[in-house]
C-alpha cells in the first residue's frame, strides 16, 4: 500500500535556487521515462544530445542523469526535486505521457525554472492538447533545434540577454 508523503519530506528549495545562480557550470538535467531505463532509447538520445551540447556549446556543461539511481523508494523523489532546482535547463525526453517526468516538467514551472524544453520523436505527446496549451514553443523533434534551444539559455546565463540573437522560432522550430 502506498502512502503520500507528508509536506515536511518537501523542503524550501529556495537555498539551491541561489545556488544554481551562483553555479559557473551550465547544468543540464535529463529527465526521461524510467520505463527507457531498460532499453537502448534512454541511452541513445542522452548520448546523442550530450555530444551535441559539448559540441556545439561548451565541454562545461555539466548533466545530471536522474536513471543513474534506480529506486522504487518515494525519497528519491526528494533527491530528484534537489537535482531539479540545481540545474540551469530541464530537457524533458517524452517517448510516452509517465507521471514521474510529467511531475519534472510541472516542477520547472513550479519552481520557477524558466529554462526547459521538450525532446519528442511521438506525434501522440507533441498533439497532446496539454503540451500543446502550456509547452508549444518549447516542443522540438529533432536534436539540433532542442540544442539550439539550450545554447541560447546557455548565452543567457553567462552573457546576458542582450547577447541573444533570437530567432523567432515557434513549435519544432
Amino acid at each position: 500500500m502506498h502512502t503520500i508523503c507528508p509536506a515536511t519530506l518537501v523542503p524550501d528549495f529556495t537555498y539551491y535556487i541561489v545556488l544554481r545562480k551562483m553555479d559557473k557550470k551550465f547544468t543540464i538535467y535529463l529527465s526521461s521515462t524510467s520505463y527507457s531505463w531498460w532499453n537502448k532509447v534512454s541511452y541513445n538520445w542522452k548520448r546523442t544530445f550530450m555530444d551535441a551540447c559539448h559540441e556545439d556549446i561548451s565541454e562545461d556543461v555539466q548533466f545530471i542523469d536522474p536513471l543513474q539511481v534506480k529506486s522504487e523508494d518515494p525519497e528519491i523523489c526528494v533527491k530528484d526535486i534537489n537535482d531539479i532546482t540545481r540545474s540551469d535547463f530541464v530537457v524533458v525526453y517524452l517517448d510516452k505521457i509517465t507521471i514521474g517526468t510529467m511531475m519534472e516538467l510541472c516542477l520547472c514551472m513550479y519552481y520557477g525554472i524558466k529554462e526547459w524544453c521538450i525532446l519528442t520523436f511521438n506525434p501522440d505527446v507533441y498533439n497532446h492538447p496539454w503540451l500543446v496549451k502550456f509547452a508549444d514553443s518549447r516542443i522540438f523533434t529533432s536534436y539540433e533545434n532542442c540544442v539550439k534551444f539550450v545554447h541560447l539559455a546557455y548565452i543567457r546565463k553567462f552573457f546576458g540577454p542582450e547577447k541573444e540573437n533570437t530567432p523567432s522560432e515557434r513549435r519544432f522550430g
